[in-house]
């Protein structure tokens, strides 16, 4: 491989970041342990949230992103994201975590 290859590869690699996000209930501020979280845009990551409600997403290109929360006991939820390169900041998401909570209200997305 040449040294032009090994640096553009390099290159590549350093521009993947991370995303990391907490997800709570929007109506009770519960963290949402348990739910499969999809990110899609220019890459693909997924991650399930831990007991805390807490995720991260590895190896995504920077950019705009479409976020899909869901689990068997929430109903699907989408949200919007930017990613940056050299971005750290932890970003906080509220689900609806009953599909008929007709107080639940979840901008950019929910039920």
């Amino acid at each position: 491989m040449s040294t032009a290859h090994i640096r553009s590869f390099f290159l590549a690699a350093l521009a993947l970041v991370a995303f990391s996000g907490h997800i709570v209930d929007a109506t009770t501020g519960q963290s949402m342990p348990k739910l499969s979280v999809h990110a899609t845009g220019p890459s693909r990551a997924a991650a399930t949230t831990d007991a805390h409600g807490r995720f991260l997403l590895k190896g995504l290109k920077p950019g705009t992103y479409t976020l899909r929360v869901e689990s068997d006991d929430v109903p699907p939820q989408e949200f919007d994201m930017t990613v940056k390169p050299g971005s750290s900041a932890t970003v906080t998401f509220k689900v609806c975590s009953m599909t008929l909570d007709y107080h639940c209200v979840v901008p950019g997305g929910g039920a």
